[in-house]
């Protein structure tokens, strides 16, 4: 039976040899209570720091888009308060604006062809006006163009309008102020007088009325 003294030695070389071997070169590995020795540790296994997360895997979100944050968008711009534009625009000049929701009948008006302020005693520097729409435009004492076939005119403010000679076959006067206008050689074929005001209307024998007869001839006076 062995001494006491060498059987404690012999134990002690078996756990020193247990605790302090390499890994096996066969291919084996040491098992640690922190696990495996990970492939990229140096110095620092079996306590190498920890990989910090990235933001997004921290909190598993993202930073949100400006519209997702408030979900809201730019307001849309509120709509014009003042217009230079027929009929809204002001009487006062072509350089002055007037409220859109008030109906002057004065301010810029545009065909296809040309663009020109109406207003009341200006003259469109335009010979042919046909097709426009003017219905309601303030046109008093003005001097109108030479052509005003098949133009809307309804309601249209024409008091002491210089109309002499001026060709309105088909032109809806329905309405219109004509008081005091002078009509004076004009066409007025198949025009619509409908509801016109005419007192003191100017007329001469030249006048073509609705009915293609000449006003002042017996019978005939353009129905006023």
């Amino acid at each position: 039976m062995l001494p006491m003294k060498i059987i404690i030695t012999l134990i002690l070389s078996a756990f020193l040899l247990t605790s302090c071997s390499n890994p096996d070169t066969s291919g084996g590995v040491t098992l640690h209570k922190f696990g495996p020795r990970p492939a990229d540790a140096r110095d620092c296994w079996p306590q190498c720091p920890q990989k910090e997360p990235e933001p997004d895997e921290a909190n598993n979100t993202k930073e949100p888009e400006p519209d997702e944050a408030n979900n809201t968008k730019e307001p849309e711009p509120d709509p014009p308060t003042y217009t230079a534009n027929f009929p809204h625009g002001s009487c006062i000049g072509p350089t002055e604006s007037g409220v859109i929701s008030q109906t002057t009948g004065c301010g810029w008006f545009s065909t296809p062809y040309l663009r020109f302020y109406v207003m009341p005693g200006v003259y469109p520097r335009t010979r042919y006006l046909k097709n426009a729409n003017l219905a309601g435009a303030n046109l008093a004492r003005a001097t109108l163009p030479y052509d005003l076939s098949n133009t809307n005119l309804s309601g249209a403010d024409l008091s002491g309008a210089n109309l002499n000679g001026v060709y309105l076959w088909r032109a809806d006067l329905s309405g219109a102020d004509l008081s005091g206008a002078d009509l004076s050689n004009a066409i007025l074929w198949s025009a619509d007088l409908s509801g016109a005001k005419l007192s003191g209307v100017r007329m001469n024998t030249w006048t073509e009325c609705p009915n293609w007869k000449r006003w002042g001839l017996p019978g005939h006076n353009c129905g006023f």
